[in-house]
């Protein structure tokens, strides 16, 4: 029994001793792996410089695949339509007709108020006379103030009632307010009206506007005094015009500018209300500073990019312009020249090193 303990205390040391050597040699080993802090590279490691593709900075011609749509529109328009009810007694809305500023376009009947006037006329004469006697006698010191006043009232209330009276005669009378063309008439000559009832569309056809609307960046290629091209039904027949106004401010809603161009339209050649495809009578801008697309980088302040400078990564606010399929205008923030990254953007710190490994 006692032979038989002592063994096996010798094979638990031996065990023991066994497991304290590995032990001893795992963590042996363990320092060799990581002879700096766990987790990271050792303490005063410099991290290795960013590999990156970039470009050179030139000014180069762009040319602009550019069509927006439009609508012309008439330069004057407006619904024919009586100021006061009444029977039409002359009629001039012959359809497709060309009218003149101020020709007379329709009558209504007003021999009533005629000869309410004729009426007010005849009042007037004789308070006028009434108004005079009574100077007279005030003169003479057989009148007094007072009779003179109200002769004068009278003269005045009168005279209010006339020109009332030839404001609601005016009523009767409708003229062109401009030159233009009648559309389709909806009354004929004995009709009875109503105020506003629509009667015709007078338009101005000899000259037209073109209306269309451009992305924010594009604003710039359509100031008032430059010239456009559009295209109506038929591409191939284009047209000029010169654009004479725009809106004060970009549509939040769609960030875009809507403009007015102005077509001399001689002959009549096209027709209000026709869809219109627009484009910047010049393409082709010859000196613009070009970046691909890839090196913008968009942030809530504006756009950057990102250029070497010295082995180093300079970070740079730009404003940026038009913009093809790949490229990108850049207006201000850079120079010709200037190398600019585009790829490893979302890995380069400010000021950390760099090394282009293709330069375009």
């Amino acid at each position: 029994m006692n032979q038989n303990s002592t063994s096996s205390r010798k094979a638990i040391q031996i065990v023991l001793a066994f497991t304290l050597l590995i032990g001893i040699l795992i963590f042996w080993k363990l320092n060799q792996t990581h002879s700096g802090p766990p987790g990271g590279p050792q303490a005063g490691a410099k991290t290795p410089p960013q590999k990156v593709s970039a470009v050179v900075a030139r000014n180069s011609a762009i040319s602009l695949d550019l069509e927006f749509s439009g609508n012309l529109i008439s330069w004057n328009e407006v619904q024919i339509s009586p100021e006061a009810a009444g029977r039409i007694v002359y009629l001039n809305l012959k359809e497709g007709q060309t009218v003149k500023e101020g020709e007379k376009l329709l009558g209504l009947f007003d021999e009533d108020i005629r000869a309410q006037e004729q009426k007010l006329l005849l009042q007037e004469s004789i308070a006028l006379r009434n108004l005079e006697r009574s100077r007279e006698l005030l003169k003479s010191k057989a009148g007094t103030q007072l009779e003179t006043d109200n002769a004068e009232n009278l003269i005045n209330n009168i005279r209010a009632d006339l020109n009332l009276l030839r404001a609601n005669l005016k009523k009767t009378i409708l003229n062109a307010p401009f030159s233009g063309t009648i559309g389709l008439c909806n009354v004929s000559k004995g009709t009875f009206v109503s105020p506003g009832q629509a009667l015709a569309l007078l338009r101005e056809t000899n000259r037209l506007k073109v209306e269309f609307s451009v992305p924010e960046q594009y604003a710039g290629l359509f100031e008032n005094g430059h010239n456009i091209q559009f295209a109506t039904g038929n591409p191939e027949d284009t047209f000029s015009a010169r654009v004479y106004a725009s809106e004060p401010s970009i549509d939040p809603g769609t960030r875009t500018l809507t403009i007015r161009a102005e077509f001399r339209n001689d002959g009549n050649r096209l027709l209000p209300g026709s869809f219109a495809k627009v484009w910047p009578e010049n393409r082709r801008i010859g000196n613009a500073l070009l970046l691909p697309s890839q090196a913008i980088i968009p942030d809530n302040r504006g756009k950057k990019v990102i250029v070497s400078h010295k082995g180093k990564a300079a970070f740079r606010v730009v404003q940026t312009g038009l913009r093809d399929k790949d490229k990108v205008q850049v207006i201000s923030g850079i120079s010709e020249g200037d190398t600019v990254l585009t790829t490893g953007l979302m890995f380069v710190k400010p000021d950390s090193e760099i090394i282009i490994t293709k330069l375009d």
